[in-house]
C-alpha cells in the first residue's frame, strides 16, 4: 500500500530545543546484539556486542578462537575482519554490513526526535498504561508532555495487514534525517524502522536533550517472546546510523542536590524509578546489563555538578534475577568494581518478593517494587545480600543513604 510521506521541519524551529551547548555525541565502541542481529560468534541474541564497522565482536560465551579477553565487562574479543590482530573466525567478511553514517550532533538529534514524538502523540491506552500499570504519577506525565520528553505511541493503521507500520519521508528530508538513528534510505527516500504497535521512549542526556529513542512493543514478537524492547537504531541499514548504547538520565537535579544516583535497566524503568524513589531521585537507565560503561561518563558529570567531592552515592538496582542469572550478576559485579575504582560509594538495592499484604508475588524490577509499595533495602555493595525477611526491615521510609527505604504506592 502507499504510505504517507512526511516533511521534517527545520531542526532549529523546535519549540523545546534547549539553549544548551551542542557537540557531537561520542559513539560507544560496541553495539548490542539482538534477535535480528545475533552475536556473530555464538549466534545468541543477548549479552554480547559488536563494533559498528564489523571489525570485532565481544562474545560473553565463546572463548575458542578469541584474540584475548575483554576488559571490565568480561567476555572475549574476536576480530572478525582480516588485519594484524585477526583471529581464526573472520565471520564479518561474509556478512556485508553497510558502513553506518556518522551519528548526528545532539543539536540535530534532539529537535528531530522531539518533532517525531510530538507528531506521533500519546494514545489514551498508552497514557493509561503509563499511569495505571507502570505507576508513573499523572502530574509527572503532564510535566513530561509539556517539556516534550514524554513517551509517544507508535500506532499501526488498521489496513496494515502485517501488523507493523513504517514512516516514509520526502526527499527534501534526506539532509534532515541523515545521521539520525531509526531512519535509513530505501528507494531513494528516507524511511523509518518498520515496527508493531508500541511506545517510543526518549533517552534524555544530563541536560535534558533527547539523544536517542527505545521502542517498547505492546506485545513481544512470537518468535522471541522475551524481547519486548528495541533500540530505535539503524546502524546496519543503508544510509542509517547507530545510536550506540546511550544512557538515559532522568531527573538529574536530585543528583546535584543530594549527591546520589540510581542505575537500573532501561529508560522506562529509570523514568518511573526517578519519580517513585523516596524523596525523588536521579535514575540512569542503561541499555542492557552489560552496557554500563557509558554510565561512568554520565556519573562523572553528575558528580562534578554536585561539587565533585568524595562520597557521591550510586545505588545499583538491576533486576532481581541478578541472584539467579549469571549474566546479570557478572555485569553488576563488573559495574560495581568500576565504580569503586572511580571512588563512588557503591550501594545495592534489594526488595521483597512479597506484597505488603504478605502474598508471594515476584517483582522483577525496582519500578515494580516501588509501585507495589514494597520495602526496598539499600546497603553498601560489599555487604549487600539478597532480600531479608520483611520483619527485619524498618516500617518507615528513611533517607537514601541509610540502611533501608520504603515507598507507599502513588
Amino acid at each position: 500500500m502507499a504510505l504517507p510521506s512526511y516533511a521534517i521541519p527545520d531542526s532549529n524551529n523546535s519549540p523545546h530545543h534547549p539553549s544548551s551547548p551542542g557537540g557531537a555525541l561520542r559513539q560507544p565502541d560496541l553495539l548490542r546484539v539482538s534477535a535480528a542481529e545475533p552475536c556473530p560468534i555464538c549466534a545468541r541474541p543477548d549479552w554480547c556486542g559488536f563494533s559498528a564497522d564489523g571489525y570485532l565482536a565481544v562474545c560473553m560465551r565463546e572463548e575458542t578462537g578469541a584474540a584475548h579477553p575483554a576488559r571490565d565487562g568480561g567476555g572475549w574479543v574476536h576480530y572478525l575482519q582480516a588485519g594484524p590482530h585477526a583471529a581464526s573466525r573472520p565471520v564479518a567478511e561474509t556478512v556485508g554490513w553497510p558502513a553506518p553514517v556518522p551519528l548526528a550532533p545532539i543539536t540535530k538529534l534532539d529537535p528531530t526526535y522531539r518533532w517525531l514524538l510530538s507528531h506521533l502523540g500519546l494514545s489514551d491506552a498508552h497514557r493509561a498504561h503509563l499511569i495505571e500499570r507502570r505507576g508513573l504519577p499523572a502530574a509527572a506525565l503532564e510535566e513530561l508532555l509539556a517539556r516534550g520528553l514524554a513517551p509517544a505511541s507508535w500506532s499501526v493503521p488498521a489496513d496494515e495487514l502485517d501488523g507493523r507500520h513504517q514512516l516514509t519521508f520526502t526527499q527534501a528530508s534526506v539532509p534532515k534525517l541523515r545521521g539520525i538513528p531509526g531512519f535509513f534510505m530505501h528507494g531513494g527516500h528516507p524511511v523509518s524502522l518498520t515496527l508493531p504497535a508500541g511506545l517510543l521512549v526518549p533517552l534524555p542526556d544530563r541536560l535534558g536533550r533527547i539523544q536517542g529513542l527505545v521502542f517498547r512493543a505492546d506485545a513481544p514478537p512470537p518468535a522471541d517472546p522475551k524481547r519486548r524492547y528495541l533500540l530505535f537504531s539503524t546502524g546496519r541499514k543503508p544510509g542509517g546510523s547507530s545510536c550506540g548504547s546511550p544512557v538515559a538520565v532522568w531527573r538529574p537535579e536530585p543528583a546535584a542536590r543530594d549527591g546520589q544516583a540510581v542505575i537500573t535497566e532501561g529508560s522506562l524503568k529509570a523514568l518511573v524509578t526517578s519519580y517513585l524513589w523516596p524523596g525523588g531521585g536521579c535514575a540512569l537507565g542503561v541499555q542492557g546489563v552489560a552496557a554500563w560503561k557509558p554510565a561512568l561518563t554520565v556519573l562523572a558529570e553528575l558528580r562534578a555538578a554536585a561539587g565533585g567531592g568524595a562520597g557521591f552515592q550510586v545505588a545499583l538496582a538491576y533486576d532481581a534475577d541478578a541472584s539467579t542469572n549469571a549474566a546479570v550478576a557478572s555485569a553488576e559485579a563488573s559495574l560495581a568494581a568500576a565504580l569503586q575504582r572511580e571512588g563512588y560509594a557503591v550501594q545495592r538495592a534489594a526488595w521483597s518478593q512479597h506484597t505488603p499484604g504478605g502474598a508471594y508475588t515476584p517483582a522483577k524490577g525496582i519500578d515494580d517494587a516501588l509501585v507495589d509499595g514494597r520495602p526496598v533495602l539499600v546497603r553498601p555493595y560489599a555487604r549487600a545480600r539478597a532480600w531479608a525477611p520483611p520483619a527485619r526491615v524498618p516500617p518507615k521510609a528513611v533517607p537514601f543513604s541509610a540502611a533501608a527505604t520504603t515507598r507507599a504506592r502513588a
